[in-house]
């Protein structure tokens, strides 16, 4: 598990330090450093899945994510060309120093490993699955061969789902806290059976589908609702609402993570009633309870609720929860990051201006309070 992560001089930060938990909940107002936190952990993956850490370089456009030049990925105040990503885990640590080159466009950079215990690599989580928040909507087909996935087998947009469904829904569930029981009080540790248990928890009636199509290299995948035109009856994704589509991955990464799996998911909220919202925060966190190191960046209230009712029900405790609230600071281009704790009885500590404050804000407005 990664326990921390040390920024200097990358992107909007001058310096900031990530203390992380097995849930990791990143908020906090647009454009205030949350996803230049995800990803940092993405192109050390990244650097470390090519092998470019081992060569002494970094890797800022690949398979996880795309950063453009050293110049984009620089602090813009930073009076030194080069910027600085610590990060410790469980295993090893490790301190890259890359340096940006002015005089060219420089996709890779050069770097000075200034600190490692054991093999650098170890410092890298062994399996990430990442879902970015613009997911892949509904299709009439999704592609069939996964080239060069950097061992994200669903697709950092989610189009590899339905292939990796179809080619694991036999396969068992290995995480105990996310295992439902079916409508006969039984339980089965399918792929399958579970993904539509949890994906009926948020649409009652749901079923699902999937067929290759060798001939065109793709992968078709069927979605029914209860209520529409009855569970037998499977739509295209392109006739169904969008919000299925959209978490499709996000509960099939959730059951296909194990303990040596690193999940992130950017607004897993997409797209989804308020319930279902809440649903989906109760799913990390039980992701998070069978010791899957979870990662979430999100705009959402209910998501937020569903983690807390998650925590209040003992699914998760007080230390394996750590909530950031990011925020701007008067100073140009830099951001802060302030720790919110959880008390016991699931309520937070202190309240930073713009951490899922708005609600009460506006409710004062309409009152006149």
């Amino acid at each position: 598990m990664i326990r921390e992560i040390v920024l200097r001089n990358f992107k909007c930060f001058p310096s900031v330090s990530l203390p992380f938990a097995n849930l990791n909940i990143l908020a906090g107002a647009n454009g205030t450093g949350k996803s230049s936190v995800i990803q940092a952990l993405l192109v050390l993956f990244q650097s470390a899945q090519s092998g470019s850490i081992g060569r002494n370089r970094l890797q800022l456009n690949g398979p996880l994510i795309d950063l453009g030049t050293g110049r984009d990925v620089l602090y813009r105040l930073s009076e030194a060309d080069q910027f600085e990503i610590d990060i410790a885990s469980d295993k090893a640590s490790l301190s890259i120093l890359a340096k940006v080159q002015s005089s060219k466009i420089d996709h890779v950079l050069d770097i000075v490993i200034q600190e490692a215990s054991k093999d650098p690599n170890l410092a890298m989580p062994t399996k990430l699955l990442y879902l970015c928040a613009d997911r892949l909507g509904p299709q009439k087909g999704y592609p069939m061969s996964m080239e060069d996935v950097s061992g994200n087998e669903i697709g950092r947009r989610g189009e590899y789902a339905p292939l990796t469904y179809f080619l694991h829904r036999e396969d068992a569930v290995q995480n105990s806290k996310l295992l439902l029981e079916n409508d006969d009080k039984r339980t089965f540790a399918t792929l399958e059976t579970q993904f539509t248990l949890w994906m009926r928890r948020l649409f009652p009636g749901f079923s699902a589908m999937t067929e290759q199509v060798a001939a065109l290299d793709a992968v078709t995948l069927g979605l029914a609702l209860q209520g529409q035109y009855g569970a037998a009856d499977h739509l295209r994704p392109t006739n169904v609402g969008f919000g299925v589509s959209v978490v499709f991955p996000v509960i099939l990464c959730g059951l296909l993570a194990d303990s040596s799996t690193t999940l992130v998911v950017e607004n897993p909220e997409a797209h989804l009633h308020p319930s279902a919202q809440s649903l989906v925060g109760e799913f990390l966190a039980r992701v998070a309870s069978g010791g899957t190191q979870v990662f979430v960046e999100t705009h959402s209230d209910h998501v937020i609720n569903g983690i807390r009712l998650a925590h209040k029900n003992a699914v998760l405790s007080t230390k394996d929860l750590q909530f950031f609230a990011f925020a701007r600071t008067d100073k140009f281009g830099s951001q802060r990051v302030d720790i919110v704790p959880l008390s016991e009885n699931s309520e937070f500590k202190i309240h930073p201006d713009s951490f899922f404050d708005q609600y009460d804000k506006d409710l004062k407005l309409i009152y006149g309070i």
